[in-house]
């Protein structure tokens, strides 16, 4: 095995050019010289939906130490976001641009990117009516809880089973308590395609 790469694609090179090949057939010279001598990887569309691209999309600012008078040290969290990656790498590129090849590759996923919890579970959630919920199929009904901020009389009029006291951190080191209601919340299952690439 050569050390170095460039070294490998020197010497496929030099054996290619043993091949007899019609020069004056353009197409064939540069599938010989530069697809073939330069393929370093695998390209197969299994392969290609299996390339994850990883991607910070937002960050968070969280407590990491509580102290007497509330939060006493705050820390950012990077949250990711993931996707099928619709870069082609170099050996696909390559073979994608010769005529004497079948790959005519594209890429159908809309290239966003999906928090964690979504890509992980396969589906994204977006709340809707519970009219709607109930029109939907039994496979794209997901039901939740939330919690709706409420004011404290407002909150000790609740049955015990839905009420939440939640404590919000805030920049200065203190915190606010936060009275809420526990409420019902019906959401659209969608799921995120994953098979985003296809030999067109």
């Amino acid at each position: 095995m050569q050390k170095k790469w460039k070294d490998t694609i020197t010497k496929r090179k030099n054996f290619l050019k043993l091949c007899p090949v019609d020069n004056s057939d353009s197409q064939m010279v540069y599938y010989r010289d530069q697809v073939v001598a330069n393929l370093d990887s695998e390209c197969t569309i299994p392969a290609l939906n299996k390339r994850v691209e990883k991607q910070i999309i937002r960050v968070e600012k969280v407590c990491a130490v509580v102290g007497d008078n509330g939060c006493a040290t705050f820390k950012e969290i990077n949250i990711y976001g993931f996707r099928v990656n619709p870069n082609l790498p170099r050996s696909c590129a390559l073979l994608a641009s010769s005529a004497y090849t079948d790959y005519r590759l594209k890429y159908t996923c809309n290239k966003q990117f999906y928090d964690e919890v979504s890509w992980n579970r396969g589906y994204t959630l977006k709340e809707v009516s519970k009219n709607i919920y109930f029109t939907l199929k039994e496979s794209e009904r997901e039901q939740g809880s939330k919690l709706i901020p409420v004011s404290q009389s407002e909150f000790y009029k609740l049955p015990q089973e839905e009420r939440k006291i939640t404590q919000n951190y805030n920049a200065f080191g203190g915190y606010i308590t936060q009275y809420n209601k526990i409420v019902v919340s019906f959401y659209q299952k969608t799921p995120i395609k994953k098979d985003c690439w296809i030999n067109d």
